[in-house]
């Protein structure tokens, strides 16, 4: 179900945006909302900038409320899986820079 939206207003070039549905979707967020600063990387804020460009997320704020509820309802059982494999599998006998090596030939290979 998509739940993103605009604001009821306009954005910085002047232009109409639909309603947030954001909180239609997500019912616990209509409760007082507490401000955070975040400093992020250029690259990092230019693909926050582009996800709400899209108009799916309504504003940065929306989309992190995305990835928040993400990591909470489902990506914290899957880390943890990886995190189980990964310790069954052990010590490799290899160095950082051969694992590199073997990871992308492996790409390749799936690529070709």
């Amino acid at each position: 179900m998509k739940c993103g939206g605009g604001v009821i207003g306009s954005d910085q070039e002047g232009l109409a945006r639909t309603p947030n549905l954001d909180n239609l979707c997500h019912e616990g967020d209509l409760s007082l909302m507490a401000t955070m600063n975040v400093s992020l990387p250029d690259e990092m804020r230019s693909y926050v900038e582009s996800q709400v460009a899209t108009g799916y997320f309504a504003n940065a704020s929306d989309f992190v409320r995305h990835l928040i509820r993400m990591d909470s309802e489902e990506g914290r059982g899957r880390l943890r899986e990886l995190i189980a494999e990964g310790d069954r599998g052990g010590i490799s006998d290899l160095t950082f820079d051969e694992i590199i090596a073997q990871a992308r030939e492996s790409k390749k290979s799936r690529a070709a």
